[in-house]
């Protein structure tokens, strides 16, 4: 950084990158977009207070000074990268399960009963071909039923022919589709080491790089879902160690 005031190189304007390493495990991830960050501690203090008596005057005490008694030193960071590690962590999940659809061009499809106006799912995803029978019958698309063929859901019209507690029946045609399986609140903590590195834009060096040997991550908003933008969730970084920070000089 620049000794000299005023200096834009001493403005600190910077994007951020953050590695975790997760307990057991031997490889960092990246975190991804870091939309937005912030350092915030939080820093409990005592003040003591020392007795005036003699010539300054008496019968009162005076704080000569607030001596730190816990410090929780938090980082805090915005992301909208949706990958399988983060969605791990917003769902307090243990390591995803494959949860893979394989190609199959006679899927079987079998619902016990169904009613007018309900809606049911086949089992599959991106169906590519249908051949299904009701009560034993087949019936027309569009006008006794609906399948959606992107979800797999069905959904039986009122007005058409279809009974209340006809079986459905048959087969559907689907691509192979790839899928991780998420069970959530199985892994409540999320512990680690941690890398955050800091750019600017008067070097391609990093401006700042943080280290913490281990730390917990904590989701502490998930967002919302909208069509307008990507959903943005934030995460709390506790640093558990004593973060090392390096600044660069020039």
């Amino acid at each position: 950084m620049s000794a000299v005031i005023g200096s834009l190189a001493n403005k600190a304007k910077t994007t951020a990158r953050v590695l975790y390493k997760r307990t057991g495990e031997s490889a960092y991830v990246d975190l991804g977009n870091v939309l937005k960050f912030s350092r915030k501690p939080q820093i409990q203090r005592y003040t003591h207070m020392a007795s005036q008596t003699g010539d300054a005057g008496g019968g009162f005490k005076r704080a000569d000074g607030k001596l730190v008694t816990t410090i929780e030193d938090n980082f805090e960071f915005s992301l909208n990268d949706h990958t399988p590690d983060n969605l791990r962590l917003l769902l307090l999940g243990g390591a995803p399960t494959t949860a893979d659809q394989a190609l199959n061009a006679t899927l079987a499809v079998s619902i016990a009963s169904v009613k007018p106006g309900g809606v049911y799912w086949v089992g599959a995803y991106g169906i590519t071909a249908e051949a299904l029978t009701f009560d034993g019958d087949p019936k027309t698309p569009g006008t006794d039923y609906i399948l959606d063929k992107a979800s797999g859901i069905l959904s039986i019209l009122a007005t058409g022919t279809i009974g209340e507690g006809d079986p459905v029946a048959g087969t559907v045609a689907v691509p192979a589709v790839k899928y991780n399986a998420h069970d959530a609140a199985t892994a409540l903590r999320a512990t680690g080491s941690f890398e955050v590195f800091e750019f600017d834009q008067f070097s391609k060096a990093p401006r700042k790089h943080t280290s913490i040997a281990s730390g917990e991550l904590i989701v502490t908003n998930w967002g919302e879902q909208t069509v307008d933008q990507p959903n943005e969730f934030t995460i709390e970084l506790l640093a558990i160690t004593t973060p090392v920070t390096k600044e660069r000089q020039d």
